[in-house]
This record gives C-alpha cells, structure tokens and sequence, in this order.
C-alpha cells in the first residue's frame, strides 16, 4: 500500500522493472527481456467513499497486489526504482 506518488512510482517500478527506463534506439541490437517475475492480479485500487468517511487520510493511498511467479529473483537494484538517495547508506 503507497500513500503518495512517490512511494507508487516504486512500487510499480518494482513490480514491472522495465517500464520507464531508457528506450533502446531501433539502429542497436535489441536487448533481450527478462523473464516476468510478477503476475499482476489487479488493477490499483483506491478508497472507497465508505473508507474516505471512516478515514478521509485514505484519500490519497493506492492499494497494488501482484502474485509471485515461478522465476528466480533477480538482484535488488535501487538505482532502477527512482528511489531518492539517503545519506549514510551504502
């Protein structure tokens, strides 16, 4: 569950690494993709008007659900989610 775009551009960056990165020039060998390794089973889902009236701070959260697939993980790279840099972290 993210609560602001921020933390959604990760999560959906996560869920399908691809999208968003520099597009390939069509003069260049194309790159082969990787295998899938999550299967999105719904759409985002936002609050109700039913949850807004119990927690009108709902507004603004985004619920995203993706089921595993039968692929290997790959290695963590923060680089490829857009995730803002910390100071201190390596």
């Amino acid at each position: 569950m993210t609560f602001h775009s921020l933390e959604d551009r990760i999560v959906k960056r996560f869920f399908d690494p691809d999208k968003g990165g520099p597009a390939q020039s069509r003069h260049l060998p194309q790159v082969v993709a990787e295998e899938r390794r999550w299967v999105e089973v719904a759409k985002a889902a936002k609050p109700g008007e039913a949850e807004l009236a119990r927690n009108p701070r709902a507004r603004s959260s985004i619920l995203r659900a993706a089921t595993r697939s039968a692929a290997p993980a790959r290695p963590l790279r923060f680089d490829g989610l857009g995730m803002p840099q910390v100071r201190g972290a390596a």
